[in-house]
């Protein structure tokens, strides 16, 4: 698969925990909680195990979000977690081969995103009504997407917190919602991939949770991301 590709998918993985916590200088209630995904995914053209698949895009994913700030815990993955961290734009990866934990700057897009239109639609998911965004967006490669972002209105977030964040293009998204996004689908030249909350907890995270191993930590270009392959998958 494209190197771009596999970083926009990895920030599409992204995407689905940009929430927060309890804001304590505000009387807006944000979320804070634990939320539950399943992984669907089918190529598009290609002879892919699905096996392979999940082990490219995860499987099954779990989020632990506080405060603008998260961690996502991957299964039967090459990613083993991501963390974002609000204050300071920056995604942290740990893949399951590596010895490091990798940074990247969020503040350089990797697509442009062409528009972003909420839709008429609603969707049950895990519980909730859920309301469509519709964004599309065209990758340097000439890869072009059309994600379906599902969110649900009384899960607020706090957009200030991503108004910085052009990697996964929230400076433009979170123009248009202030919400939870529980669930995605994406349509792409290469394949499609949906995300849906199995499980939504509203409940109070431990900062422990939240907190980057005890590894060497370095820092990593766009451009490194771009070449680096997934870690070898399991026999």
């Amino acid at each position: 698969m494209k190197g771009t590709q596999h970083v926009k998918n990895l920030c599409l993985i992204m995407a689905l925990a940009l929430v927060a916590g309890c804001s304590g200088g505000s009387d807006e209630e944000y979320f804070e909680g634990v939320v539950s995904l399943r992984v669907d995914v089918e190529a598009h053209g290609q002879q892919i195990p699905p096996r392979a698949l999940h082990w490219f895009f995860g499987r099954y994913m779990t989020w632990f979000v506080k405060d603008g700030d998260y961690v996502i815990r991957f299964s039967e993955s090459n990613q083993k977690a991501v963390w974002y961290r609000a204050d300071e734009n920056r995604e942290y990866q740990l893949r399951s081969c590596d010895d490091h934990v990798t940074w990247t700057s969020a503040d350089a897009p990797i697509s442009d995103i062409t528009s972003v239109t909420k839709l008429d639609e609603t969707r049950e998911i895990a519980g909730y009504t859920a309301h469509g965004l519709e964004v599309r967006s065209r990758a340097d490669d000439g890869t072009i997407s059309v994600t379906r972002y599902w969110y649900v209105p009384e899960l607020k977030v706090n957009p200030e917190w991503f108004s910085a964040n052009r990697t996964l293009g929230w400076d433009q998204v979170y123009q248009h919602i202030d919400s939870l996004i529980v669930g995605s689908e994406e349509e792409s030249d290469l394949v499609s991939v949906r995300r849906f909350a199995t499980r939504i907890e509203a409940r109070e995270v431990a900062d422990r949770l939240l907190e980057l191993p005890d590894m060497d930590i370095r820092r990593a270009s766009l451009d490194t991301l771009l070449g680096t392959p997934p870690c070898p998958m399991p026999q």
